[in-house]
Formats: structure tokens, C-alpha cells, sequence
């Protein structure tokens, strides 16, 4: 009897070390600390890495959900096409969702480009419509260890603009740190059937 609830007690501990791995955290630009309207550096928190990759991003001091976010567009003087990379120390992770509003004036279309390995794994496109308000874009779910994040608005005039906050993220364990979980499960399982009574 006690062999069986240490086996359970082991197998516990394993499910909430693995649970643990891959719990949710969100990048909530809480840390910005510039004027409004700053250049974004690459920012981190807690893991995850936001890096501007094309055109020109700003720290969001006005607008956010809450405030602040980042935005991009000519509003601040950028580039109709924008974009940000999402990385976590070359970790594997999901994205669950983020928050996008629009441009006030215009259609803005966002594109989602996960990368595993330097090889594309998934691409969304969808085109949001103003009003500029937050909107959560849900259940990704995708694995990758770089995400791409697009924006392109759509008719571009001097004071569009783009927001993003509260991109969600999960932890994913690497191929090997599975395969030891699953070894070690198999061996508790083992040991169960052999172990008398």
C-alpha cells in the first residue's frame, strides 16, 4: 500500500513540474518607461524578448489595454508595414492570444509568422477594421521559437497608427525534456507491475 501511494505521489510530482513548464505569462509592456511615442528597444519580460524587426515602433504612453502598449504606424513616423519578433531565449513556446486595435482611419491587416528553427510553421493573416479599439485575437496555440508579428495598414496616412498589448505566451518543453518525462513515467509504471501486492 505504501508503494502505491508513493508511486502516486511520484507520478503527481511529475504532472505538476510538467504543468508548471508550461505555464501562461503575458508581455504587458509594463515595464516601458519612456515618454509617449519613444522608440521601442528590445524589451523583455518576464522571458520573452519583443525585438522591432521592420519599420519603426514606439512605446504606446496613451493607449493601451491598459496602458501602456507599443504602436507603430505613421502617427508617430513609421512605415505603413511594421513589424516585431517574440522570441524567449531560443525556447520553444505558444502563443495563446494578444490584444490588437487598428488604425482609427484605416484597415490594417496583421500577419502571424511562427518560426521553428528558422523554418516557417504557421501563418495567419486577418484583416481587422477600425474602430480603434482593443480587441483579443485568440487561441493561436501554435508552437514556435520566434514569432512574427506583421502589421500593414491598409490606405496608410500620416496619423495611423497600430497598438498591440498583452501578448500571451506559454512555456513549451523541449522535445528532450518529454522524452525524460515519458522515460520516467514508463519506469514508475514498470516498477508498479513488478513491485508484489
Amino acid at each position: 500500500m505504501i508503494a502505491k501511494l508513493s508511486l502516486a505521489a511520484g507520478c503527481m510530482a511529475v504532472c505538476a513540474l510538467f504543468a508548471g513548464g508550461a505555464s501562461a505569462m503575458t508581455i504587458t509592456f509594463s515595464g516601458l518607461v519612456g515618454a509617449n511615442g519613444s522608440p521601442l528597444a528590445p524589451y523583455n519580460e518576464g522571458g520573452s524578448t519583443v525585438t522591432p524587426t521592420v519599420g519603426s515602433w514606439f512605446e504606446g504612453q496613451s493607449f493601451g489595454n491598459p496602458i501602456p502598449g507599443i504602436v507603430a504606424g505613421g502617427a508617430f513616423g513609421g512605415p505603413a508595414v511594421d513589424s516585431i519578433s517574440v522570441t524567449r531565449g531560443g525556447n520553444l513556446f505558444t502563443v495563446s492570444s494578444l490584444d490588437f486595435a487598428p488604425s482609427p482611419d484605416h484597415n490594417v491587416e496583421l500577419t502571424l509568422m511562427g518560426t521553428l528553427g528558422g523554418a516557417p510553421v504557421i501563418r495567419i493573416s486577418r484583416v481587422l477594421t477600425p474602430p480603434q479599439v482593443f480587441a483579443t485575437l485568440p487561441a493561436f496555440g501554435f508552437v514556435a521559437d520566434d514569432l512574427v508579428v506583421g502589421v500593414n495598414i491598409l490606405g496608410n496616412a500620416a496619423d495611423d497608427s497600430v497598438n498591440i498589448d498583452n501578448i500571451v505566451v506559454s512555456a513549451t518543453p523541449e522535445p528532450a525534456t518529454l522524452g525524460l518525462l515519458a522515460t520516467g513515467l514508463a519506469l514508475l509504471g514498470l516498477a508498479y507491475r513488478r513491485r508484489p501486492g
